[in-house]
């Protein structure tokens, strides 16, 4: 499994939540700030990799 493929995960369990939940859910909102800040990390580590690839 790629990275690539757990930030997508990541996006879609984030829009299942807003869905079903709604922004105004205080523990889904919380799940989302999670999701979002793994992401960030995950871009930051796929980002870091790929330049360490092309060395």
């Amino acid at each position: 499994m790629k990275t690539k493929h757990i930030i997508d995960n990541f996006i879609l369990i984030e829009e299942v939540l807003l869905e079903l939940a709604g922004d105004s859910d205080e523990p889904a909102k919380s799940y989302i700030l999670y999701l979002r800040a793994a992401n960030e990390v995950l871009r930051r580590e796929e980002k870091n990799d790929s330049i360490t690839d092309e060395k």
